[in-house]
């Protein structure tokens, strides 16, 4: 899976018509309108909590979409957007990890 930068993903949003600048990004990724601005300078990478906002606020665009020809663009972006989310969680669990998984537990017969 491919990792998106954060500036490649606001580019993306744009190019879809979705935003026209940062600060409409930044609400809609649920944050105030000049926390993208904030981030991207400081080369903080954007949350995934910020990620999940954005990807659930595109699907329901698209849902309300009524242009069908753009439709599938958003659907289309908004999956983008969860293989991101899935990358960044799976990379922070991996990050995180101090200890091997655990193995599921064998049921044993009882012995009395």
């Amino acid at each position: 899976m491919k990792k998106f930068a954060d500036k490649s993903i606001f580019l993306l949003v744009y190019e879809a018509g979705l935003v026209n600048n940062q600060y409409e990004f930044s609400k809609l990724c649920g944050r105030n309108p000049t926390w993208f601005s904030t981030v991207a300078a400081r080369g903080i990478p954007m949350s995934i909590a910020a990620l999940g906002t954005l990807a659930a606020n595109i699907i329901l665009s698209a849902e309300l979409e009524l242009d069908a020809k753009r439709k599938p663009r958003l659907f289309a972006l908004h999956a983008k957007l969860l293989d991101e989310i899935a990358v960044r969680c799976r990379a922070k669990a991996v990050a995180t990890r101090s200890q091997p998984c655990p193995q599921p537990h064998r049921i044993l017969p009882e012995t009395f």
